[in-house]
């Protein structure tokens, strides 16, 4: 399987997450449109780094892997942020073997009329 399936069956694969997030977790970024009264994960991954073997085989990959969560609520944001980095910081499955918490900023306001809010964390992941 490829990265992104076997990455999106990870995030997607928490029940606790996914009570949280009423809009859905997509890959790449939110349509223009999305519906602001609900939350969102938005994910996406570029590879920073390739390892081969001395015949030339893959060994493993480095992706770095952006994440943005978006709600009207910074407690509940905070509340989601908290549980992706608890919950994929320092995983290891067949496929992967760390996914690291790297970074994250802190609520940007999309619109303070509606009041929608992100925050944009950073993970790097090792997949074999």
């Amino acid at each position: 399987m490829s990265f992104i399936t076997n990455f999106r069956a990870i995030i997607e694969g928490d029940a606790s997450l996914n009570s949280m997030i009423t809009g859905g977790i997509r890959f790449g970024h939110l349509q223009e449109d999305f519906d602001i009264s609900k939350t969102w994960i938005a994910w996406d991954m570029k590879i920073s780094e390739q390892v081969n073997c001395m015949k030339g085989n893959n060994a493993y990959e480095v992706y770095e892997i952006p994440i943005t969560a978006t709600a009207t609520d910074t407690i509940i944001l905070n509340n989601i942020c908290e549980r992706v980095r608890d919950y994929l910081n320092n995983i290891t499955t067949s496929n992967f073997i760390n996914i690291r918490f790297v970074s994250e900023t802190k609520i940007t306001t999309l619109s303070r009329q509606v009041n929608v809010y992100q925050n944009s964390m950073s993970f790097e992941a090792i997949y074999i």
